[in-house]
């Protein structure tokens, strides 16, 4: 009787395990390709730090556009990560969340406005299951990132952007390739 209950529960506790990993999106893949982005029109914060509270910070900008600016289409998150996580401390990671609008917002102090201008660029897309494929999404894009622009003969010296799809439940994560694309600066 016992061996049965053991039994039972460490298959419970596979299945739960394997469901989790799978709504985390450990057994996913980026897949890449390449186009012409932008532009975006940006408002955003600027944080420095872990890369984990990224939905919390694109609420606050969100809030702000909605409740003081009255902005009334906001067509949804990003993050820009300035900072590869597996080459440098969490706490100075650099990176700006916000939200993209239809066109160039004034804005008051803490928050900016900038552009992600046209731009030739590698977009990598990730299914978005739960909250949890942002944090798996961004320790995978990474790697696979490297790998990818290493077989095209690509070099990438620039940031990523995460762009959140909530209606195709996709993360896309935006590169540009060309030296000379007009994107927002840390720090100015």
């Amino acid at each position: 009787m016992l061996k049965i209950a053991l039994a039972s529960i460490a298959s419970f506790v596979v299945i739960a395990s394997g469901l989790l990993f799978y709504q985390a999106g450990v057994f996913d893949r980026v897949k890449f390709f390449e186009e012409q982005k932008g532009p975006y029109y940006l408002v955003y914060k600027e944080y420095t730090g872990t890369y984990s509270a990224v939905g919390a910070r694109i609420k606050n900008v969100h809030q702000y556009l909605s409740d003081v600016k009255k902005v009334p289409f906001i067509k949804g998150g990003f993050t820009i990560f300035y900072d590869n996580p597996v080459n440098k401390s969490a706490d100075s990671l650099r990176s700006i969340s916000g939200v993209m609008t239809d066109s160039l917002i004034p804005v008051e102090s803490p928050f900016k406005s900038d552009v992600f201008g046209k731009s030739y660029c590698i977009i990598g897309k990730y299914p978005l299951r739960s909250f949890f494929s942002f944090t798996t999404g961004i320790y995978k894009i990474y790697g696979s990132l490297e790998k990818y622009a290493k077989n095209k003969n690509i070099s990438i010296t620039g940031p990523v952007m995460e762009v959140i799809d909530t209606e195709k439940k996709t993360i896309l994560y935006i590169v540009p390739v060309s030296a000379t694309v007009d994107l927002p600066i840390y720090g100015k």
